[in-house]
Formats: structure tokens, sequence, C-alpha cells
């Protein structure tokens, strides 16, 4: 299935928003997403930059990072980042089931009637093989679905496989790190599941006129640019001990009123966080969310590296700080070892480790969504 769990109420906010009668969204400047979008471009330029003449300085600047520190990011980024055609426009029409591309620039669609707008990061055709469409994840993922349950990369995919007359289509997930390492998840679909995914399309595109948003943790999850001004979300905040909180901060009146109920919310939620988090320790089987999930108290494990002096000889000398980590080791050894062998030395780094006593484990509970009703691969 295409919507399940967390994604069917992500996908009542969606049209919701699309509904001919709902007003346009106030936007809002959110640095993050700047951020993202600026590691796009980035990414975007390396796939053009053929000739490898593309500025340093200006590739280091949208990235994020200093330009001494550019020639290793780009490395480990030409490491994974395939070449294709990049920031691709595709509109895809639920009603016939065909789509098509344009040459719209930075999201400046312009659909046809029923048309569904997307933007495809990085999309690959090769004679004699699947449709392959490559999708950039650069910042916090927290409620990232992985590629065979993510209902965005499932709709590109049908959207480029329609548009090229492709029988099966790869999805691809590439979750970067801020060093230019990725994890890639993939999917493969054939016309069976392309088929499937069109049906479900074509259900959400009937269901428009009557959709109401629902508010959930997606709201958060998904980087929601709605849901500072939803009519659900608002709805349900009315039982915080305040006034509706603004987004606009125009005078310097509003700016201390704003700071003042953000204390008092922060201070609201640490209760009820605390309430909730009692509540579910005392009741081991949980409760059962709106999207399907079971929210429960769990015990997890954290392994921490206590850096005495022989547990220093064993660890990469970059990779040591007043206090280090699994990720600052994995770093090091991925900037010093040759491609496919960085798995293998971290593992023999941490068997080591844990030989010499200087990983200790401690645990801690705090509340976990589990997801339910994920597609197969």
């Amino acid at each position: 299935m295409l919507l399940s769990g967390s994604k069917y109420g992500l996908a009542r906010c969606c049209l919701y928003w699309a509904r001919a009668d709902v007003p346009d969204l106030p936007r809002v400047e959110n640095p993050d997403a700047k951020a993202g979008t600026n590691r796009h471009r980035a990414l975007e330029a390396l796939v053009n930059d053929t000739d490898g003449t593309a500025s340093a300085l200006w590739l280091a600047s949208l990235w994020g990072c200093t330009v001494e520190e550019w020639p290793q990011v780009e490395a480990n980024i030409m490491a994974w980042l395939p070449k294709g055609a990049p920031e691709v426009a595709l509109y895809y029409h639920p009603a016939t089931d065909t789509a098509r591309s344009s040459d719209a620039r930075d999201r400046a669609y312009q659909c046809e009637p029923g048309e569904v707008p997307m933007t495809v990061d990085l999309l690959r055709h090769q004679d004699g093989s699947p449709i392959e469409v490559w999708d950039y994840k650069t910042g916090r993922q927290d409620g990232l679905e992985p590629a065979a349950s993510n209902a965005q990369l499932a709709i590109c995919c049908l959207a480029a496989a329609r548009m090229t007359g492709a029988a099966a289509a790869r999805g691809v997930l590439a979750v970067v790190a801020d060093d230019g390492t990725a994890r890639l998840d993939a999917v493969e679909l054939d016309s069976l599941d392309l088929d499937a995914i069109a049906y479900e399309v074509r259900g959400l595109l009937e269901r428009i006129p009557t959709s109401e948003p629902a508010p959930g943790p997606w709201c958060s999850d998904k980087w929601c640019p709605a849901r500072a001004v939803c009519p659900a979300t608002r709805a349900a905040m009315v039982a915080t001990p305040m006034e509706p909180m603004s987004i606009v901060v125009d005078s310097a009146d509003a700016c201390a009123r704003i700071h003042t109920q953000i204390g008092l919310a922060e201070e609201f939620l640490e209760t009820v966080k605390r309430a909730r988090n009692e509540w579910l320790q005392n009741n081991p089987a949980g409760c059962e969310l709106a999207d399907g999930s079971v929210l429960q108290w769990t015990i997890e494990e954290r392994d921490t590296i206590e850096l005495t002096d022989a547990a220093a000889a064993l660890i990469p000398p970059e990779a040591i700080e007043r206090k280090t980590s699994k990720t600052a080791i994995e770093r090091a050894i991925k900037a010093t070892c040759a491609k496919g062998e960085a798995a293998a030395k971290m593992r023999e780094v941490l068997a080591a480790l844990d030989a010499a006593g200087a990983i200790k484990t401690s645990q801690y509970g705090k509340p976990k969504s589990r997801k339910a009703g994920r597609r197969a691969a």
C-alpha cells in the first residue's frame, strides 16, 4: 500500500490544503528548509559539473562548510553521487495515468488542470534498465519512511515511469550526512506495483472535495508549512494556558509577548510530557495513536567510549576529541579508508575497544512510536 500508518494522516492534510476553497498558506522562512535547498543545489551543481570548473568557494557556501573542509566533503559525495538529469520537473495526471516533464525551475510549476506537480532530484534512464529516481534527504529525518513505503518516492517513480514509458522503476533515497557521505536505501517497483500506486493516487484525488486535516506526528516530522496556521492544530492547542500564539512578530511588544508565551508553552509541554511518560511507564501495553502506531515506554541502550590511554591507541588520531563517539570514529575511518573498507575497519575498531573495556553501556527510557503497515520491498 502507498498509504499506511502516519502517511494516511499526512495525506488527509495534503488533500485539505489542495482544495480550491482553502486559501493559500502564508509562507514562513524556515532556516532548516533553506539549508536543505542549498545542499540540493550543491548536489545539482556537482552532477552538472562535468569539467570540474565549479567554484569550491561557492559549493562550500552552499553546503555550509569551510573551503578547507570542502575537498573532503566533495570526495565523499562523489563516491556515491551518480550522473543523470538533475532537478527534473514532472507532472502526473491521475485521471489519465499519464505524465510529462518540463523545464520548470525552483518549483515554478506550470500545471494543466488535474495534474500533480513534483520535482525529481535526479533521474537516470538507461536502455534495458528500469527508470531510476533519486531523492536526496539532507537534513533531520526523524520521520523518514524507508524506500519500500515512502509515498513521495512512490509517486515520483510512477510519474517517471509513465513519462518515459518504462514498465518498471527503481527508487533510491540518499540520506546525506554533513560530511557528504550517504546512506542509500532503494526499492524496485514492477508494473503491478506501479499500477497499484496509480490506483491509490486516483482514490486520493476523489477524496479532495470532502477532505479534512488530521493533526498528528506528521505535522512536525514532515516539516509541514501549514502547521502554524492549520485549523486542526489550532483547535488542538486550545488546552494550552495562553492565548493562541501569532507567527507574526512585528514590534517590540509582540516580541516580548511571544517570548513570554514560548516560556509558558515550554513549561506546559514539559509538565504534560512528564505526565505522559509516567502513564506509559505504568501501562506497558501503551496506547494506540491516530496514525495506527502504538506508543509505548521503551528501554534503549546507549554506548559511550571511555577515552583511556589504551583506548586512544586504538582510535585514529583525528577522531579524538575531549569526548568521542561512534559517530566521530566512523567519520574518521571513512576519511582515511578506501571505499568498501570502512565498514570492516569500523567493526574491527569497535571490537578492539570493547575488548579493552572502553565501551560503557547505559540505559535510558523514552516514549517511542512504532510504525505500522509498511509495504514489503
